[in-house]
């Protein structure tokens, strides 16, 4: 295992990152629009294009092969984001995701 408290964010600095990044951040806004909208698609949509960033950042990146272990340390944080972040998603939906793809 590897200590990911420590993870330094300033370290995600290529576009795939900061785009994930920002996807991350949007979704609990995306979440409230949802609810006021009464349109649970918005969270779908949302994930959706989540899930699209996620697989252009993992095509362009390693993170377990990257530069350094700072880096990998704060790319394995990101993974662990983006998963808790899609399960919470999804789980707001009524989906339960399996455990492995």
């Amino acid at each position: 295992g590897h200590d990911l408290s420590s993870a330094d964010y300033s370290l995600l600095v290529s576009e795939d990152e900061r785009e994930l990044l920002r996807s991350l951040n949007d979704l609990n806004g995306v979440i409230l629009q949802a609810c006021e909208a009464n349109k649970p698609s918005l969270i779908c949509h949302h994930l959706f294009n989540m899930c699209k960033t996620h697989n252009r950042f993992l095509a362009n990146h390693s993170v377990l092969k990257a530069d350094s272990d700072p880096l990998r340390s704060a790319r394995l944080q990101l993974e662990n984001a983006f998963s808790e972040s899609l399960k919470f998603g999804l789980g707001l939906l009524g989906i339960v995701p399996p455990e492995r793809m």
